[in-house]
């Protein structure tokens, strides 16, 4: 499942070849979440998600470049 596709269904490649001549939108789909709390809950889950993948890779980008300050960090 990806973070930012979780509240709407990720059409393959015919449907999205499809969507461009689809002039009414007939062919929108969307995943319905079983209550609104759950999605509201659902997407700010993923958005911290999204936060601590961007400290990861902040704390990567700073360990390679100043190789001796980087301690152990536990997460």
């Amino acid at each position: 499942m990806h973070r930012s596709t979780v509240l709407f269904a990720t059409p393959s490649l015919f449907e999205g070849w499809a969507r461009i001549m689809d002039m009414g939108d007939t062919l929108s789909e969307y995943n319905v979440p079983p209550s609104p709390e759950w999605a509201d809950a659902m997407a700010l889950w993923m958005d911290w998600y999204g936060v601590g993948d961007d400290i990861r890779a902040a704390m990567e980008t700073h360990a390679e470049a100043v190789p001796g300050d980087s301690k152990p960090i536990a997460v």
